[in-house]
């Protein structure tokens, strides 16, 4: 499980730091229907939220029944990975406004499969100390991503670094995988 928050921080530092400006400038929804941009990415995040709950209304089923978090956990960032990818590369501007969109539900609904997994598996003495180094351990991740996804950016342009970002998915994906026991033929 270090594995695996680690790279959650690694690859969500860029995204988080640049989806209004290509939401805004590179999608081209600056002045959509005349509106200020504030009201734009405040839209965008009112339809992210009100998705996202229904959405973990759903997850929090499978959390209480504990029914294979690990494998639910591996979809959900599969589904992240796809999503950040059609955020990147969609050439309509509403499909990859979905992707956005999709990626920010599934990436809401990973994370409490992720905390009930560390939970579930820890003894109760040393479960507050866990969580709070996971957390240290995302924000390293974090620390050290908005370096190399600034340098990426800069050298091979913004897509890439969405690019980057969703491969670094792929190291928690098969990692939970792991965890799960089933073999990667």
């Amino acid at each position: 499980m270090f594995i695996v928050i680690l790279f959650f921080g690694l690859f969500s530092e860029g995204i988080d730091r640049t989806y209004e400006w290509f939401t805004l400038d590179h999608l081209g929804f600056r002045g959509f229907y005349g509106w200020e941009p504030i009201w734009i990415i405040s839209f965008v995040n009112g339809i992210i939220a009100l998705t996202g709950f229904i959405f973990l209304q759903f997850i929090k089923k499978f959390v209480k029944k504990q029914n294979h978090l690990a494998i639910w956990a591996t979809y959900l960032t599969f589904m992240m990975m796809t999503g950040i990818l059609l955020f990147a590369y969609m050439p309509n501007m509403y499909y990859a406004l979905f992707g956005f969109i999709c990626f920010t539900v599934f990436r809401e609904g990973a994370e409490p499969l992720l905390n009930a997994i560390i939970v579930t598996n820890m003894p109760s003495k040393i479960k507050a100390t866990v969580l709070s180094g996971f957390g240290q351990l995302d924000a390293i991740g974090q620390l050290i991503s908005g370096v190399l996804m600034v340098t990426i950016t800069v050298v091979v342009g913004i897509q890439s670094m969405y690019l980057v970002s969703a491969l670094l998915l792929i190291v928690p994906a098969i990692s939970l995988l792991s965890i799960t026991k089933i073999k990667i033929a």
